[in-house]
């Protein structure tokens, strides 16, 4: 909704309007798990956003200022040894217009490597996730998690 300012406020009430309505980011106590995409394939995968965070758009009671616009969600890649030697990339999104992306190489090591990456996307349910390439032997999975919320 608009602000609407009487001419005799000042910049100090001015200042507290626009603050009011300034979208504002919270970051969750704890990092909230919405699954492991396991490599098994590379059909799409659907993981669900909770309600409480995520209301569907035709949920009673929340609107305006207090929906959800953003998110903040958080993807932990771990692979350790995993031949024969490749590249990948996994693609995460919930608006199909805005996809994000994760490089990653398999070979052969003798230790587990990992990547963790925060990205911001549209606060919409189910997270999407793909990727072009299987695991084969050890690949420990991708996480993702919900860390913060833009209302």
């Amino acid at each position: 909704s608009a602000c609407v300012m009487e001419h005799n406020e000042g910049e100090e009430g001015q200042a507290q309007q626009l603050n009011h309505h300034k979208p504002k980011w919270r970051s969750l106590d704890a990092p909230l798990s919405l699954g492991v995409f396991g490599f098994e394939s590379t059909q799409v995968v659907a993981l669900s956003l909770p309600d409480e965070h995520v209301p569907a758009p035709d949920a009673p009671g929340i609107g305006g200022a207090n929906r959800p616009t953003k998110i903040r969600v958080q993807a932990f890649l771990r692979c350790g040894w995993e031949p024969p030697r490749r590249n990948f990339v996994v693609k995460f999104w919930t608006d199909p217009v805005d996809k994000h992306f994760v490089h990653g190489a398999r070979y052969e090591q003798n230790a587990i490597s990992f990547n963790s990456q925060e990205v911001s996307m549209a606060a919409r349910s189910p997270l999407y996730v793909q990727c072009d390439d299987t695991q084969h032997q050890n690949c420990a999975g991708m996480d993702f998690f919900l860390v913060a919320i833009k209302t």
